[in-house]
């Protein structure tokens, strides 16, 4: 006979809707953060990513909301399920994303985009064109060099 779970505690994932929960492997990447955004009304942030190609900066995505603290510059490990990568078909501009994107903690560097191509593979991310989203137009063109390179705001 099956035991009924008590108010204050939890079932067991295979028992949530009477089905096994399929957990995904986490993959990390390290990324710079380029803009920082916070959550109304909570102390909590989220970040819009960047990595490396050479000297330029390449958009990485979006975090989910996160009480870990960095400011512009500043570099994260970020957890994901799956990394995508989108090639722009006007400009032809590249930018990656993350699903289920988790900061995890601070870093003192970004990864590169062979890191990048790398974990697309690994984890059967979408190849895909698709338009480049408004909120990076421009974002991310090089300035300085690789160690101190910033994106520019139109």
């Amino acid at each position: 006979m099956k035991e009924t779970p008590k108010h204050d505690q939890q079932p067991n994932a295979s028992d949530i809707n009477g089905k096994p929960e399929i957990l995904k492997k986490e993959n990390s990447i390290k990324v710079r953060v380029i803009e920082v955004h916070k959550v109304e009304g909570s102390d909590s942030k989220n970040y819009l990513t960047a990595i490396y190609d050479g000297k330029k900066l390449i958009p990485a995505g979006r975090t989910d909301n996160t009480k870990i603290s960095a400011n512009v510059g500043d570099y994260v490990k970020v957890v994901f399920v799956e990394l995508s990568k989108y090639t722009d078909p006007k400009t032809k501009e590249i930018r990656y994303n993350f699903w289920s994107p988790k900061v995890v903690n601070e870093v003192s560097n970004a990864d590169s985009s062979q890191t990048a191509e790398a974990l697309v593979k690994k984890t059967g991310g979408q190849v895909a064109e698709k338009p480049f989203p408004i909120r990076y137009k421009n974002l991310c063109k090089y300035v300085g060099d690789h160690k101190t390179g910033v994106c520019t705001f139109d």
